[in-house]
């Protein structure tokens, strides 16, 4: 499968906050792949960064039911993913506008 370059910066920022200590713990790169999914999901129904952290938050107690989330790794992956983003849509933009 062919991802994009946003899809592989955001996994980036996943594996660098390891909210679950995954990849710290010798896990593969892509092991919070679906994570990954499913936080570019979410993003269009976010309008603040805070509403992407209360997001990833949400989707790691969901994937990973009863172990420890470490809050602060949240609200990290939370203001860089949005940070991300908006680059993403300031691009688009620039885009639609040349063409």
């Amino acid at each position: 499968m062919i991802y994009s370059k946003f899809w592989y910066d955001v996994l980036f920022v996943l594996n660098s906050a390891d909210p679950v200590g995954l990849i710290g713990g010798g896990a593969p790169q892509d092991e919070y792949a679906s994570e990954c999914d499913m936080i570019i999901s979410s993003l269009k129904a976010c309008e603040t960064s805070e509403d992407l952290s209360n997001s990833v938050l949400e989707i790691f107690k969901r994937q990973f039911g009863g172990v420890e989330i470490d809050l602060n790794s949240c609200k990290e992956i939370g203001g860089k993913v949005w940070i991300l983003w908006q680059k993403k849509i300031k691009q688009e933009e620039r885009r639609n506008l040349i063409k």
